[in-house]
């Protein structure tokens, strides 16, 4: 039986929690979403996006695999618009929508926010990101394992409500019994390592208690950013 649990956490250094995030079991649909620091309303961003994104796939979605891609795909495109409408661009949130369809986990997302697949004690992200250290390591010119300490780590380079329009990345992975997946905002990694993050994972014991002992390590490293993470064990 899938066993989930979520929470989002201020951390210890920012003032606020702009980070938003939503879970319906029953249907197995996943969001989070980040507001963009810098700019105005992140929390409003946020909290917008992860609304509109559920309230246009939810019963929408259809049977196929291919089918939900080009759904979730359509959703941020529609929330990008709709956000850019009403703020014009001054306030932006990166977001991840994951969908789980019998054996497949289908998501689409656009910014910095990260899934991740445990299987076997192997910890692997199925995602690529929209950042500048991103694009930087695959152009060859940013080795993976400067990426974390790079001082322009943070710099996002695709978000809803940035612009009129907005590209989603769309991806598909295999699931099976056993696997644990884990969405979640770029503040996960702030101050975890993926060996972090593996070692929590596969520590056992309940769902709510690996995903609340992953918030706790980070606070504990600095708490830098906010934290927000789903959990899903399957």
């Amino acid at each position: 039986m899938m066993k989930v649990a979520a929470l989002s956490d201020r951390g210890v250094k920012r003032s606020s929690n702009e980070d938003a995030f939503l879970r319906d079991d029953e249907e197995k649909i996943f969001i989070v979403a980040d507001g963009i620091g810098g700019l105005a309303d992140g929390a409003f961003a946020s909290a917008f996006v992860v609304k509109s994104l559920y309230e246009s796939i939810r019963g929408n979605l259809p049977a196929s695999p291919d089918g939900v891609l080009t759904a979730l795909s359509t959703a941020i495109m529609r929330t990008n618009s709709e956000l850019f409408g009403k703020k014009k661009g001054s306030s932006g949130a990166t977001a991840m929508v994951l969908c789980l369809n019998g054996s497949s986990a289908l998501f689409a997302h656009a910014g910095d926010c990260k899934l991740y697949l445990l299987r076997d004690g192997a910890l692997s992200q199925l995602n690529s990101e929209h950042s500048l250290v991103w694009r930087l390591w695959r152009e060859g010119i940013l080795p993976k394992d400067e990426m974390a300490a790079h001082p322009y780590r943070n710099v996002v380079e695709r978000a809803l409500g940035l612009n009129e329009s907005i590209e989603p990345e769309t991806g598909e992975a295999e699931v099976l019994p056993g696997d644990s997946l884990l969405i979640a905002t770029d503040g996960v990694t702030a101050d975890l390592s993926m060996e972090d993050i593996s070692s929590l994972l596969n520590s056992g014991g309940v769902t709510a208690e690996r995903l609340e002992a992953l918030a706790a390590l980070s606070k504990e490293r600095g708490g830098s950013d906010n934290f927000t993470g789903i959990l899903i064990d399957l």
